[in-house]
């Protein structure tokens, strides 16, 4: 049978220096080194995803955008795009690509840590641990809540398969930690497809419904 290339395929060719480099003049772009990263291109990629996170568009007086880590996802998505079709640029080794995601998740989880640490700590002070319990309780239902809607409505009215479902939530909540368990658990990108536009939606809706929310309950109280 023949096997059918397309474009964006990557073939690993051994043989003879000379008949390597008459193979890859007729086959189309030959790398050389696959064991160095293309710093260049990834900078590019980070510094447009920021310039493109710091754009924001006026709605009904609310100031909406994508954010850093918003915009950065849908260029490195684009760039993958980009890479796929015409691999000759943006060469990053599995093990430096693995390196950059476990750092960027350590550091997110501390940064987490750092920010809410003291505020938890001072309103158990504050308030004893029965108001502490309480919401903590109440972080789970609001968190675990929506999650397990999502899921059934998924599963049984959209007819979605798991890894979409994970990746969609994930988007939802716009929980990047959530996308790398995901993809460490599975071995798939497949996750990565469902989650760019529900994390768009999603950060829209947390710049929208903070001060939404705020206002109603302030006028619930008052």
């Amino acid at each position: 049978s023949w096997t059918v290339l397309k474009r964006g395929d990557i073939l690993h060719i051994v043989g003879a220096p000379e008949d390597v480099q008459r193979a890859g003049k007729f086959l189309g772009f030959m790398e050389h080194d696959l064991s160095r990263s293309d710093l260049t291109f990834l900078a590019g990629c980070i510094c447009a995803g920021i310039l493109f996170g710091m754009l924001k568009f006026n709605a009904a007086g609310i100031m909406l955008g994508l954010g850093t880590a918003g915009s950065i996802l849908v260029v490195g998505l684009v760039a993958g795009w980009a890479r796929s079709h015409y691999p000759v640029f943006g060469v990053i080794p599995d093990s430096a690509q693995r390196l950059l995601i476990d750092i960027g998740l350590i550091v997110f989880i501390a940064a987490v840590g750092l920010l809410a640490g003291p505020h938890a700590v001072e309103a158990y002070h504050k308030s004893g641990g029965g108001y502490f319990a309480r919401i903590f309780v109440s972080g789970m239902i609001i968190t675990i809540m929506p999650l397990a809607v999502g899921a059934i409505v998924c599963r049984f009215l959209l007819k979605m398969s798991p890894l979409m479902i994970l990746g969609g939530l994930a988007g939802a909540q716009t929980c990047t930690p959530g996308l790398n368990a995901l993809r460490d658990a599975t071995g798939s990108n497949i996750g990565t497809l469902a989650y760019t536009v529900p994390y768009a939606i999603g950060n829209i809706l947390l710049t929208v419904w903070g001060p939404v929310v705020v206002a109603i309950v302030h006028a619930m109280r008052t």
